[in-house]
């Protein structure tokens, strides 16, 4: 079985090519999103024991996840998309994905120093409020300057809020197993969720204006990560 999950990965690209042939990037898009949505159902069967009454049933949804699924689906992929569109360049988006992570590295350790329970709700305040303003501001530039520079700083303000929050999340995986549960259905709904307005964008938008309205659209969903895991802590 586990043979058979690794061997999947390999074949997707294969797959994608074969559609965007013979079908367009359009339909890849819409077949991506449908299996993405499928992907979702079998979260449901996943079963969590109340350690209280023993109770078994399916895990519970948490606001932040969800928010944090929805958040990932448009930068990592939509965003990718759109950046490389408005660049026309391969080189120039390899550039500028490169000066991002290492910006956001940097962050990392240094936030690192001062991220403790009695630090965690400040950081993460100042990270998604820092951060939010870029995923609208990044889908109308188009230049390799400007976005160079925006995605640095939104690289940076990510990794503020993001070092707390799964700081949080490992915290909680110690202390229960459902903590992983939770996050993995909220990710995966929140991703399907993004897949929808995706396809919803696409029948009543210009296909240029989709990722802009796309990242105007979800550009809560930093601020919302933060206030769900600072009011559950």
């Amino acid at each position: 079985m586990h043979g058979i999950f690794s061997f999947a990965p390999m074949m997707s690209p294969l797959i994608a090519a074969l559609i965007i042939l013979h079908l367009g990037y359009g339909s890849l898009f819409i077949v991506a999103s449908a299996g993405l949505m499928l992907s979702v159902g079998p979260l449901f069967l996943v079963s969590r024991e109340n350690k209280e009454d023993g109770e078994i049933g399916m895990p519970c949804l948490s606001p932040k996840y969800f928010f944090e699924g929805l958040r990932n689906e448009s930068l990592d992929v939509y965003r990718i998309i759109y950046m490389f569109i408005a660049l026309g360049s391969i080189t120039a988006f390899g550039e500028i994905v490169a000066a991002s992570a290492v910006a956001g590295s940097v962050i990392v350790l240094t936030v690192s120093r001062i991220n403790k329970k009695g630090t965690q709700p400040l950081l993460l305040s100042i990270g998604s409020i820092l951060h939010a303003p870029t995923m609208v501001i990044k889908g109308f530039l188009s230049d390799f300057a400007s976005l160079l520079g925006i995605m640095v700083f939104a690289s940076a303000a990510n990794s503020i809020l993001i070092s707390p929050f799964l700081t949080r999340f490992y915290n909680g995986v110690r202390k229960s197993g459902d903590e992983l549960a939770e996050r993995e259905f909220g990710l995966w709904l929140g991703r399907a969720v993004c897949g929808m307005l995706f396809l919803l964008l696409l029948m009543l938008v210009p296909p240029e204006q989709i990722y802009i309205w796309l990242l105007v659209l979800l550009a809560l969903t930093p601020i919302l990560m933060a206030y769900f895991a600072n009011r559950k802590n």
